[in-house]
């Protein structure tokens, strides 16, 4: 009897493969670059089914292995399975499972204990793609990182990675809350020795997970349900104002701290809870909501409904980004009726309401930095810029000159129609998009850290980075010869090489900026097309820090912001750029002049305590 043919593992179903890998792109691009190499050595592999329990599988032209254990190894493995399944323990996990018969077998068994959470933990890449190329688990959630939904009635979770450090904690501690009430663990293991010698290693990786509170409520283990029951009434008003972010949050964590300074100066209690930057920020996420029992949530950006299902809150959320970026993403929840939308920009409304904002309303930047800058000598340099650039020359290499100039005109466009990256899309419906373009932009934003699926969305965002790098880099080689310094990322050495090295300086800390604003006799600023109207947080940064300003114009510059002329100079072109600064340095008096102004108006005006009057008036309109 002839055996069954090798197959290529590719000719099998691989549509959990590609949602897989699809999850990965979108939400862990890290994990996805080291998951790819294993990727590509799939079409190279042969598969052999004997039997629904008997495959083999090898390299093109190389010797067998057999993929799935003998039937005694099975047996013995059921066996110790119901054994710890008739604890009905709330967590049962299983490590290095293979390629799928122990998976097999662990679905048979959970099927009478659906209050038992079971975590699988593979270590191995390539051998979580080949079980989901020869299986189909429509009940499997595959986690990476922190992504998985919650477990309401028990799930299994194929986690991904080195069994201690990345996947056994990753995955129980996203999941604490859930599993932190008896702190009962039972363990199975593989059919393997090696699988077993590690089993000492595992249950201490995961008890020291589960070192959190062991009489966590049980109504924030449930989505908060008694806790949202216990709450009082809302008042009115804001009261107590509550956010989270991690330190690492470069913008969005300084931004939510002073708009805190700001209520706080209104007569609100606020509390903030910094989020660690390993695997437990989700835990001390939800730890301390349900520790401060606020009556507001305050987020940068992102619907509150995306990270607090429940609760009887005021719901604030200031959006300071292109609106589409988080659909882009992949983050689509709209924003539900009791949340009170506030946008940076107002070319951003239009599309806030499409998301779901029921009545937003403006709030525009102010500053962030405490205090006025102290001059320092060896920070007084005749130009400064503080700006990070991503050096896209080794990425554009697919690119011809027609569609450069095709990046280089639409972005003008959106400039001088003041849509800025918002209207990006339609300008490129309007115009259309080459195959070239076409074929390149997914893959210049995928090397940049951002993965589109979709052509419409990579062009216009590939059309926002190309003129951020284009016009930066042209402005800061204009004003080099003048004496200009750059603080930033290490990709400014690298476009304005070794000759000028010495002007290439680190990134900063927010502590440090105040005074670098204002020991220069010049700073620069320059904005971006995800502001097309609204000024941003450096114009009101470098002021009030006492520092004298020269950034190109934006509309949203008037005598009730900052004034060019009075707070400011202003400038278009690089040669124009060159021509003031050039002016502004020969004139110390100006400099001085503007720089006193300049301060005087944000003191004046544009502080959190300023945009925190603003928060509040906008909910008295609403009552």
């Amino acid at each position: 009897m002839n055996e069954p043919a090798w197959r290529p593992i590719t000719d099998f179903p691989d549509t959990r493969r590609k949602q897989y890998l699809e999850m990965l792109r979108l939400w862990y691009p890290d994990t996805y670059k080291a998951l790819i190499t294993h990727s590509e050595r799939l079409p190279a592999i042969e598969i052999q089914i004997l039997s629904p329990r008997k495959v083999q599988a090898r390299y093109s032209g190389g010797q067998p292995w057999n993929l799935f254990p003998s039937a005694e190894a099975l047996q013995s493995l059921r066996a110790d399975m119901q054994q710890a399944l008739a604890k009905r323990p709330p967590l049962y996990f299983l490590a290095g499972p293979g390629y799928g018969p122990e998976l097999d077998l662990t679905f048979q068994l959970v099927r009478n204990v659906p209050e038992t959470v079971v975590l699988v933990v593979e270590r191995d890449p390539l051998v979580v793609l080949l079980s989901l190329c020869l299986h189909d688990w429509p009940e499997v959630q595959i986690s990476s990182g922190d992504w998985a939904p919650y477990f309401e009635d028990g799930a299994i979770v194929f986690a991904l990675g080195d069994p201690v450090e990345n996947a056994l904690a990753d995955a129980v501690q996203n999941h604490a809350l859930y599993l932190a009430g008896s702190g009962s663990i039972q363990g199975v293991f593989g059919s393997s020795a090696a699988d077993d010698a590690t089993r000492g290693v595992y249950i201490e990786a995961l008890k020291n997970t589960l070192r959190f509170r062991k009489t966590l409520q049980q109504e924030a283990i449930n989505h908060q349900k008694k806790f949202v029951e216990d709450l009082n009434k809302r008042p009115e008003r804001p009261t107590h104002v509550w956010s989270s972010g991690a330190d690492v949050a470069y913008v969005d964590t300084p931004i939510l701290q002073a708009m805190h300074r700001g209520l706080a100066a209104a007569g609100l209690q606020c509390t903030f809870t910094h989020l660690p930057s390993g695997r437990t920020y989700k835990y001390v996420h939800q730890a301390g909501l349900v520790d401060a029992n606020p009556d507001t949530l305050l987020f940068i950006n992102t619907p509150t409904r995306g990270y607090i299902p429940q609760g009887n809150f005021h719901r604030l959320v200031w959006v300071t980004d292109d609106p589409n970026n988080r659909i882009y993403a992949g983050h689509n929840e709209r924003y539900a009726d009791d949340e009170q939308v506030f946008y940076a920009d107002p070319s951003y409304e239009p599309v806030l309401i499409e998301q779901g904002a029921r009545r937003p309303r403006p709030l525009p930047p102010f500053a962030l930095l405490e205090r006025e800058g102290r001059f320092r000598p060896e920070l007084n340099h005749p130009l400064v810029y503080v700006g990070i650039v991503k050096n896209l020359e080794p990425h554009l290499a697919p690119l011809n000159a027609k569609d450069r100039d095709s990046l280089a005109e639409m972005a003008f466009q959106a400039r001088e129609q003041g849509t800025g990256t918002l209207g990006l899309q339609r300008l490129w419906e309007e115009r259309g998009i080459t195959r070239t373009l076409a074929d390149a932009a997914p893959m210049i934003c995928r090397a940049l850290g951002r993965v589109f699926t979709d052509e419409k969305a990579a062009v216009p965002y590939l059309t926002y980075i190309y003129d951020t790098f284009v016009r930066r880099l042209e402005l800061v080689r204009a004003l080099l010869p003048l004496g200009l310094h750059v603080y930033g990322t290490r990709d400014w050495q690298r476009v304005l090489g070794d000759t000028y090295a010495d002007r290439c300086h680190g990134f900063l800390g927010y502590d440090e900026l105040p005074d670098v604003y204002r020991s220069a006799d010049i700073v620069i600023n320059i904005h971006s097309l995800q502001l097309p109207v609204s000024l941003n947080i450096r114009d009101f940064d470098v002021l009030r820090s006492g520092g004298c300003m020269l950034a190109d114009p934006v509309a949203g510059m008037t005598g009730e912001t900052i004034l060019p002329g009075r707070d400011c100079e202003t400038a278009v072109s690089a040669s124009e750029f060159a021509d003031k600064a050039a002016a502004l340095l020969a004139d110390p008096t100006r400099r001085q002049a503007l720089a006193m102004q300049g301060q005087r108006t944000v003191l004046e005006r544009h502080l959190p305590e300023h945009r925190a009057g603003m928060i509040l008036s906008a909910f008295e309109e609403t009552d």
